[in-house]
């Protein structure tokens, strides 16, 4: 019967050993930026989708004093591109406009000191057919 009790709380600490390592679970001390933007890190930090344009999503999340901004596809769109478009001069035009990688991922430092001061940001497809679809500004004010 020893036994038998031995094995079973063997098998229910290892079932809790491997639960406590998954992705879904990282801590904000393990957690670095890329896992921490990603949608299946957990830290107790401000992160949202902010906006959304047909099948994207432009998350923004706020971590360690600065805004970074994360861009994804939410569904398959053969041909289309996502695309991170910043303003850093406050006219509603982009200044810099970036594609999203093929993993996925893009981010820029807001409230950072580095020049140039990123004014605003939103996300943009370019469809298969050469058509453009554009998100809103979001910006660190509250959005224009």
């Amino acid at each position: 019967m020893k036994k038998a009790s031995v094995v079973v709380m063997a098998l229910v600490l290892g079932l809790l050993l491997v639960a406590g390592v998954s992705p879904g679970n990282v801590n904000a001390n393990e957690c670095d930026l890329a896992l921490w933007i990603h949608p299946n890190c957990t830290v107790a930090e401000s992160r949202k989708t902010i906006y959304t344009v047909d099948n994207a999503e432009l998350r923004v999340g706020y971590y360690r004093t600065v805004y970074y901004a994360w861009g994804r596809f939410t569904t398959s769109e053969p041909g289309a591109t996502v695309w991170l478009d910043i303003d850093t001069n406050g006219d509603g035009h982009w200044d810099e406009h970036s594609k999203i990688d093929n993993d996925g991922y893009t981010w820029a430092h807001v409230t950072n000191a580095s020049a140039p001061r990123v004014e605003a940001m939103r996300i943009s497809i370019r469809h298969a057919n050469n058509t453009w679809s554009f998100g809103p500004w979001w910006s660190q004010d509250g959005g224009w």
